[in-house]
C-alpha cells in the first residue's frame, strides 16, 4: 500500500484560527452524537475490582482542570509543522470514529450507582455540574482518554521527554475517569486502543505535502 498524501493545511501562523474550528467540530459531534445516543443506551456488566474503586469526589479537578491545562500545553509545545497536522487529522479521525461508535453502540454509565453528597462545597457543586452538563452517554470509547493520547502520542517523533511527560499526565487523567464514575475501564482501553491505531495509521501510512 502505497503512503497517502494529506496537504499541510495547519501552520503556527493560522493554528489560532484553525485550533476554534477544530474544537467547534468536536464539540458539535460529541454533543449530536451524545444527544441521540442517551435516548437508547446500554448499561455494560462492571468488573467487581471496578466495582470496588470508590468515588473520589476530588479527582474532579483533574477531569475538569488537568484535562484542558494539558491540551493547551501539548498544542502550544508542537514545533514541527508537519507533525502538527498529522495531530490534527488523528484529532479528527479519533473524535468522527468515536462519534460514529457512539451512534451504531451507545453505552451509558450508571451514575444512579454512584449518587454525590448533598453538601454544597466548590468540589461537589463542580461534580454536580459537570453531571448535569455531560450526559452519561457517549462511553465507548473514551474521548476523555483518546484525545489526551492522541495530542501526546505525536510527541514521539519530535521530543521523547515531552513524550513520556504527555503518556503520565494522559494516564493520570485516564484513571480519574474511573474514580469520577464518568467512565469504564472498557472506555479507558477502547479510548487508549483507537488513539494508537490511529496514531500507527498516520505515522507509517501518510505523507504531509505543502
Amino acid at each position: 500500500m502505497e503512503n497517502i498524501t494529506l496537504k499541510k493545511l495547519l501552520t503556527h501562523e493560522n493554528k489560532g484560527t484553525y485550533m476554534p474550528l477544530i474544537a467547534g467540530i468536536f464539540t458539535v459531534f460529541y454533543t449530536v452524537s451524545g444527544a441521540i445516543s442517551n435516548q437508547y443506551a446500554v448499561i455494560l456488566p462492571m468488573p467487581k475490582f471496578e466495582q470496588s474503586i470508590p468515588l473520589l469526589n476530588w479527582t474532579v479537578w483533574i477531569y475538569i482542570l488537568m484535562y484542558p491545562t494539558y491540551i493547551v500545553w501539548t498544542l502550544a509545545s508542537y514545533r514541527d509543522e508537519k507533525v502538527m497536522n498529522k495531530l490534527m487529522f488523528g484529532f479528527l479521525l479519533v473524535t468522527s470514529i468515536s462519534c460514529i461508535i457512539f451512534l451504531v453502540f451507545p453505552v451509558a454509565y450508571p451514575r444512579s450507582f454512584y449518587p454525590l453528597a448533598p453538601e454544597n462545597d466548590l468540589t461537589t457543586v463542580l461534580f454536580r455540574g459537570l453531571r448535569k452538563i455531560d450526559k452519561p452517554s457517549n462511553c465507548l470509547p473514551s474521548l476523555h482518554v483518546g484525545i489526551c493520547y492522541t495530542l501526546g502520542l505525536y510527541f514521539y517523533r519530535e521530543n521523547k521527554r515531552r513524550f513520556w511527560i504527555s503518556m503520565v499526565v494522559s494516564t493520570v487523567i485516564a484513571l480519574s475517569t474511573l474514580t469520577t464514575k464518568q467512565h469504564y475501564i472498557y472506555d479507558i482501553f477502547a479510548g487508549f486502543g483507537l488513539s494508537l491505531a490511529v496514531f500507527l495509521f498516520l505515522d507509517r501510512k501518510t505523507v504531509i505535502k505543502d
